[in-house]
């Protein structure tokens, strides 16, 4: 029996009840009541922990975006003109207010919408999303927004395409109100183009969006097993290649963020459920007699109080972290780039392109998804006064493996460690400048392709001052031995 949390309720427990049989029950969420009604006899467990060492699962991060609005709520004073909005039309109406009006969190997008709320969490997000949450992307993941109700998923839709200053295409709700949201889900699923999705109920459980890489909840969530289904919605692991065709500049999908703007991930829960079906038109949670318009609130600016990631980070970062040291201690037989980098006594040479390559074709194989980006987020995440900016180029993961091996004692791209080893190499040599700037060209050639060779100068940026004939004409038959003794110092 699959989703039993749900399916021993009403009619069907009678329909179970009936047979004579065993009863088998597959459920994500084991709800106290689930438990109660198989005498708590729990056959097999698979925790998410596990699926993710599986690769079955990826793991999150967590980054949060508070601001006054969200955690106080606010006020109008009386003689304010203010919209009031039918809750079933949406028709709007404008009046003065004859008494001062306050509202709380409680109250946000129930009875009263806050626009500068909604607003200044979109821009915030769309603020960190290529800074804090993907630093290394350029193309918005695949997003999932959680609303409150279908009025409240119009809003955010709306000043999504207008804080991303997108078309319709780019963002759409997806809600049970939607005009054939199956077809939406599979659009989602598929289109490069619809990046963000907004929904109250519909996509919360038991949908996979596998290209998905981040959460946001502007919504409250009390019950437990309910929000591990929503964070099931990011879970799902995705070939490379399948997600490149959605999201044409990532890598890998290594892990999902949930961005929190209401503080679901550290409130307080019940063991409970909603009853299974679909949700109404209205807000279920709607006392009687409640006003049948909102007040839209376009006075009240709003501040954002704080963002980051939270705590909890932490814990996907020790598991990223745990996963790339012993990758390296399982594999550094199997790789010259762990070898070299190691320095392990059969070693030979210098790191290569093609070694350096390989090493990265083996982390994004590992059941983790150990892409260069993620390595470094994790890094940040746990140790963030040792490490000094962001991961730029491949060769970084030089830095990488140096850093987790304790070669270095803090993690910068390996570009800043070559100019350093780099003034090192040269303060005690007597070169002309015309020969300096040379080097200097060499040495950036070096920092990303690992090597130089002679046949490298006939190509740009070394061709348009004189080629291969003016290096050897600056440099004569020292040549080969000096760039032999850069190469090492910079890349061994």
């Amino acid at each position: 029996m699959d989703e039993c949390h749900r399916s021993i309720y009403g009619k069907w427990r009678h329909v179970l009840e009936y047979f004579d049989a065993f009863i088998i029950g597959l459920t994500a969420t084991p709800y106290g009541q689930t438990r109660n009604f198989f005498t708590q006899n729990l056959i097999y467990e698979y925790r998410h922990e596990q699926a993710v060492e599986d690769n079955v699962n990826v793991g999150y991060y967590v980054y949060k975006i508070e601001t006054e609005i969200t955690q106080s709520g606010s006020s109008l004073e009386a003689g304010s003109y203010v919209a009031r909005r039918s809750r079933q039309n949406r028709r709007l109406n404008w009046e003065e207010l004859d008494t001062d009006v306050e509202y709380s969190q409680r109250e946000l997008d129930r009875d009263v919408v806050a626009v500068d709320q909604i607003r200044k969490v979109i821009q915030t997000f769309k603020e960190k999303l290529f800074t804090d949450l993907f630093p290394y992307r350029r193309i918005v993941p695949k997003t999932l927004i959680f609303a409150k109700d279908d009025s409240h998923a119009e809003d955010i839709v709306h000043i999504v395409r207008e804080v991303f200053a997108k078309g319709d295409e780019f963002c759409q709700k997806i809600t049970y109100q939607s005009d054939r949201p199956e077809e939406l889900i599979a659009k989602f699923r598929n289109d490069p183009i619809f990046r963000i999705a907004v929904t109250v109920d519909m996509i919360s459980t038991g949908t996979d969006i596998k290209p998905l890489e981040c959460l946001v909840f502007m919504r409250a969530v009390r019950s437990s097993g309910y929000f591990e289904q929503m964070k099931g919605r990011g879970v799902r692991t995705i070939n490379p290649d399948d997600l490149r065709a959605i999201t044409g500049d990532a890598t890998a999908k290594t892990h999902f963020i949930i961005v929190d703007a209401v503080g679901v991930c550290e409130s307080v829960k019940t063991d409970s459920q909603s009853l299974p079906g679909e949700p109404s038109s209205t807000d279920p949670n709607a006392p009687p007699g409640r006003d049948p318009n909102q007040i839209i609130d376009t006075i009240s600016e709003d501040r954002v109080i704080e963002t980051g990631f939270s705590d909890q980070s932490f814990t996907q970062a020790r598991t990223v972290i745990h996963a790339f040291k012993q990758f390296i201690n399982e594999n550094m037989s199997e790789l010259s780039a762990l070898q070299i980098l190691c320095r392990v006594p059969e070693a030979h040479g210098t790191l290569s392109e093609d070694n350096l390559k390989a090493l990265q074709e083996a982390l994004l194989q590992h059941p983790n998804s150990l892409s260069r980006e993620s390595l470094w987020l994790a890094y940040k995440k746990r140790s963030p006064e040792s490490v000094r900016g962001d991961t730029e180029q491949p060769t970084d993961l030089i830095s990488l493996v140096r850093f987790a091996m304790g070669y270095s004692l803090f993690l910068e791209p390996f570009n800043a460690t070559v100019k350093r080893y780099f003034e090192e190499w040269i303060t005690d040599k007597d070169f002309t400048l015309e020969q300096h700037e040379w080097f200097e060209m060499i040495r950036n050639h070096i920092a990303t392709s690992l090597d130089i060779r002679m046949s490298d100068f006939e190509y740009a940026p070394f061709a348009e001052l004189g080629n291969g004939a003016k290096v050897y004409e600056l440099f004569g038959d020292e040549l080969e031995s000096l760039l032999k003794d850069l190469t090492e110092k910079l890349v061994s």
